[in-house]
């Protein structure tokens, strides 16, 4: 189950970095805070796993699995992996930072070179 939610985001973060560079009619910054709400999902998965853990009255950490059964299935397993996520934030987010930057920059230069409205 953790290699199949590791393979579906690496997915999921390819057709996104496809479709940014794909679709050139995206402006710049729209694209660039894309690329800055797929910096942040290592996180927000985290942050789920918790919730999702406490809703299900299971203990959820980073020490490693412990039971958690919904339906006669653990997934436990799955959500010990997600609370380890938000470490991936240590290089996700400085560079989030930076190009949400960008984006602030490329939002700013094109509402400069707009003409004004007849």
């Amino acid at each position: 189950m953790t290699t199949f939610l590791v393979l579906l985001t690496l997915a999921l973060a390819g057709f996104v970095g496809y479709a940014m560079v794909r679709f050139t009619r995206i402006p710049g910054y729209a694209r660039a805070l894309a690329g800055v709400a797929l910096m942040v999902l290592p996180v927000a998965a985290g942050l789920a796993a918790g919730y999702v853990g406490t809703a299900l009255g299971c203990t959820v950490n980073e020490a490693g699995a412990s039971p958690c059964l919904v339906g006669g299935v653990d997934i436990g397993g799955t959500l010990g992996t997600l609370a380890v996520l938000p470490w991936l934030g240590f290089y996700t987010l400085p560079a989030a930072a930076v190009l949400g930057l960008v984006a602030l920059a490329l939002f700013i230069s094109s509402r400069r070179t707009q003409p004004p409205p007849l």
